[in-house]
Parts: structure tokens; sequence; C-alpha cells
């Protein structure tokens, strides 16, 4: 998160923490709040129900009212790439962590 990106009343919200829990309170506002197709956001090895996501990292491929869908892209074999592998995480299995610049379905995949 960029600091200069928060708005006026994020920025207060933020002054007003005190503590690992209320930063992460708010942390989890901003990730709802913010949160669109292309962003990366880590799924929790704590809240991820599937255990072979904890800690990954995710693409966002779609945003839904119970948290978002997207996908881990796989590592390929013999100088072929991988697949991906799809995943559905509710609003407290990620925190948002960055902005993809590539994105698996771009025109220029080759």
């Amino acid at each position: 998160m960029n600091i200069e990106s928060l708005n006026e009343t994020e920025q207060k919200e933020l002054e007003q923490c005190i503590g690992e829990e209320d930063f992460e309170k708010f942390f989890k506002k901003y990730t709802k709040n913010n949160i669109h197709v292309t962003c990366v956001v880590q799924l929790s090895p704590e809240t991820t129900k599937n255990p072979m996501f904890k800690g990954c990292m995710m693409i966002v491929t779609e945003i839904k009212d119970w948290g978002v869908q997207g996908y881990v892209q796989a590592l390929g074999q013999r100088m072929q790439p991988g697949g991906q592998a799809y995943y559905r995480a509710t609003w407290d299995e990620f925190v948002w962590v960055g902005e993809a610049f590539w994105t698996i379905g771009d025109k220029d995949d080759n």
C-alpha cells in the first residue's frame, strides 16, 4: 500500500491505528474497498481453506460479494508453460499486496 494513494479519510483512519490488530482491521477494509481485477493478493497461511494454496500469491480475475476468484500460475516442465490453478477466496483469506503487470490471457502471451 502506498500512503500517497490513500484518500484523506483513509489517511486519518490509518493515523488512528494503535497496534497490530487495528492495522489489520484497517488493511482488510482498505483491501475490500480497493480490490479489482489484476490485483495481486496473498492467501493467508492461517485462514486459507485449501492447504495447497496457503501463502500463495494469486492474481484476481473476478470480484464477488463473498470475496474474489483468481489464479496461481503453476510452474511448467520441459520448457512448456504450466497452467493456472484457480481458487475462490473469501474476504478473510487474503490481503492485497500489489498490482500484476502481466496476466495470463493477455494478447502477448506467446
